[in-house]
């Protein structure tokens, strides 16, 4: 479990220092890791990362692509869980990871078309169905998904189609001058004290 916590955390550090643009000027000396981890610190993540097996590194990468998907705020509130669980005890560690890994899991296919579905019933219908659902075994939520992606697939790829077509139609769009509202005031400076 430390394992991957520790994993987690320095694969997101190894992608915000990949992020990083290289400087123009080096003339200034090293730039400051981002992350205030140090070339050793990342050498020993990059190595780390280099000896998890296959199994292990697909599930990584699953992690990543799903934090990837989630808001600034999301983020930085999982980060702060995750560093209350490096101090909790191991029970509370299994339980901290697990509300983790289900909020990452309603950021996935399966969660939006749950979601679609009890957004169309009532608060009361929606509130039951929510609570026989999380009752279910990992087979009958799979069924269940699986059913509610047949039923609203008509609906669905209308959906995408139009979002498709949308986005078609704004990358097409020529673009216009700017209005004149649309044009931000040049700063200029305050006037001088009489």
């Amino acid at each position: 479990m430390k394992k991957i916590l520790t994993l987690v955390l320095l694969s997101s550090t190894i992608l915000g220092a990949a992020e990083e643009a290289p400087r123009p000027d080096s003339s200034r000396g090293p730039r400051p890791p981002r992350s205030g981890e140090t070339p050793l610190e990342e050498i020993q993540s990059i190595r780390k990362i280099l000896e998890l097996p296959p199994d292990r590194l697909s599930r990584l990468r699953g992690f990543i692509e799903q934090v990837e998907k989630l808001s600034p705020e999301d983020r930085q509130d999982i980060a702060q869980r995750l560093e209350a669980l490096e101090k909790a005890s191991p029970q509370e560690r299994r339980e901290g990871l697990k509300e983790i890994r289900e909020r990452l899991k309603r950021s996935s296919f399966g969660a939006r078309i749950l979601e679609y579905h009890w957004k169309k019933l009532s608060p009361a219908e929606a509130k039951q169905e929510r609570e026989a659902f999380d009752k279910m075994s990992p087979e009958e939520k799979k069924a269940m998904i699986r059913e509610l992606a047949e039923k609203y697939k008509p609906e669905l790829e209308a959906l995408r189609k139009n979002h498709r077509e949308q986005e078609n139609r704004d990358s097409e769009a020529p673009r216009s001058k700017p209005t004149r509202e649309e044009i931000p005031e040049p700063l200029s400076p305050p006037p001088p004290e009489a």
